[in-house]
């Protein structure tokens, strides 16, 4: 159990086999609450670009990525850029990725009364075959 000041009271070994973790795993944890973000100055710039025009809003991670990139290469050129599904993560981690625009599923329905076309069913086929008369043998057909 962790108290106010921090200090972590009770048996580790205990706590950590609860939550299924090492103990080595649960050191670094804690090791790792104390640094900062990794991206912090990255997520920043995405919140800029994002503010800068009220359509903005709608970038996904790919035109996030290549806004980005056009900034370092024109105002920052020590700017580092991570790869694309690197930037998809931390838009995601930091809750600014959009969520997509589903469409409808379909626009019409089908009607299961309807009475099914005769080519569909093959009873177009079978009058062809009882007449002996196909639009294959058809000499209208041919030209």
């Amino acid at each position: 159990m962790v108290t106010e000041t921090g200090n972590i009271k009770g048996k580790i070994s205990f706590y950590c086999s609860v939550l299924k973790v090492s103990r080595q795993g649960f050191y670094s944890y804690l090791e790792n609450l104390s640094r900062p973000y990794k991206y912090k100055a990255l997520v920043a710039l995405i919140q800029q670009i994002i503010a800068e025009d009220e359509c903005n809003d709608t970038y996904g991670s790919v035109r996030i990525w290549e806004a980005l990139l056009l900034i370092r290469d024109t105002h920052q050129p020590d700017l580092h850029v991570p790869s694309q599904p690197t930037i998809a993560r931390i838009m995601r981690e930091n809750g600014l990725n959009q969520k997509k625009k589903q469409g409808p599923k379909g626009l019409t329905k089908a009607d299961r009364e309807a009475m099914p076309s005769p080519t569909r069913t093959g009873a177009a086929n079978t009058q062809a075959m009882a007449t002996g008369r196909s639009w294959k043998n058809s000499e209208s057909f041919r030209a």
